[in-house]
C-alpha cells in the first residue's frame, strides 16, 4: 500500500521555528523568540526578547531605546 505524504505540510514543518524558540502567552497565543546584537566598544553581544511578531520584536526594540536602564548586577535567579 502506498503511503500519501502532504508535501506542504512537510514544508511548512521544516520551516516552522524549533519548539524550543516558541511558548505560549497566558491566553495560549504564540510568542517566539527574536535575537538582538549590539555593540559597545568594538565588540558584539546579544540578547532575545519573546514576541508575537516581527513587528511586535521591532517594537520591543524602539521601546528599549526609549527606556531601557540599568537595574544592577545579578547574584542569583531562581525559578519563575
Amino acid at each position: 500500500m502506498a503511503e500519501i505524504i502532504d508535501l506542504e505540510a512537510l514544508r511548512r514543518s521544516w520551516e516552522a521555528p524549533d519548539s524550543d524558540q516558541v511558548r505560549k502567552d497566558e491566553y495560549g497565543r504564540p510568542l517566539y523568540r527574536f535575537l538582538l546584537e549590539y555593540r559597545v566598544c568594538r565588540r558584539t553581544y546579544a540578547s532575545d526578547v519573546w514576541a508575537y511578531d516581527m513587528a511586535d520584536a521591532e517594537a520591543h526594540v524602539a521601546a528599549m531605546r526609549e527606556s531601557l536602564e540599568l537595574l544592577g548586577q545579578c547574584y542569583s535567579s531562581g525559578p519563575a
